[in-house]
């Protein structure tokens, strides 16, 4: 009989990659993406990485396990992303292309961010956000839970 098993594991998941969202850089020499795998205790994580057009090693561009929609500055000089680092509140970051850290744009409290795009100049970015609905703030939530209340219907 052998010893091998059957069927997949948790921990197969984990080492399933799936590159998204790929944007070449204004020059036509890299590619930027997101890469996205399942983590520990059934996480999603994801992560900006640029790899040359003509070919070697990936290499990885943000630290964080939360980071997602690359998009090249129209110079190539910069990378603005969305990044969900304090759970809850996605923030706008900006990191130089040729790595190094990056640099939060916005401060916005709870809700969603998405869909930005970049000024043809590269001096701006026009994102779309929404607050998060007073009643699910992470604040509401613990006060809730403190005063032994339900959660309210979502409307």
């Amino acid at each position: 009989m052998s010893n091998r098993r059957s069927g997949i594991t948790p921990e197969d998941l984990e080492r399933i990659v799936v590159p998204s969202c790929p944007r070449i850089s204004p020059d036509g020499s890299s590619v930027l993406y997101v890469r996205k795998h399942a983590g520990s205790k059934n996480t999603r994580n994801s992560s900006l990485w640029v790899v040359d057009v003509a070919g070697g090693r990936p290499r990885r561009l943000t630290s964080g396990d939360k980071d997602s929609q690359g998009q090249w500055s129209p110079d190539g000089r910069s990378i603005a992303f969305i990044s969900n680092r304090d759970k809850g509140r996605p923030q706008l970051r900006i990191l130089p292309a040729d790595g190094g850290e990056s640099q939060a744009v916005t401060d916005l409290p709870e809700g969603s961010l998405r869909d930005f795009k970049w000024s043809p100049g590269g001096e701006e970015i026009a994102f779309a956000w929404r607050e998060a609905d007073p009643d699910w703030t992470d604040d509401a939530k613990t006060r809730r839970k403190e005063n032994g209340e339900s959660d309210p219907p979502r409307i």
